[in-house]
């Protein structure tokens, strides 16, 4: 299974947050042969300060499904916060702390 990106989904991603995705869909999805969809980059309503609106873009959302955080988390490395946004999704975005 493989990535895939919800229809109107634009924009693109930091090298360090392609990175991160690819570890989270190999780490936490792919094992359960499941798709990883992609709902947000750079596209949409975000909030003040969000870091979706960066160019190359730091965060990204994704369908999460039945997935625990905590693994998705574990797979996504340090620098990164994780949360869940919605029902069955996720926020991800790259904020380390200095």
């Amino acid at each position: 299974m493989g990535v895939l990106y919800k229809q109107g989904v634009m924009g693109r991603l930091s090298r360090t947050c392609r990175k991160c995705l690819g570890r989270i869909h190999d780490q936490c999805f792919a094992p359960l042969d499941l798709d990883m969809v992609i709902t947000s980059v750079q596209e949409g309503t975000h909030g003040a300060g969000s870091l979706h609106h960066m160019d190359p873009g730091e965060a990204f959302d994704f369908r999460r499904l039945n997935i625990a955080l905590k693994k998705i988390k574990a797979a996504a490395g340090p620098g990164f916060d994780v949360v869940k946004s919605h029902a069955g999704a996720c926020h991800v975005e790259h904020d380390p702390k200095i």
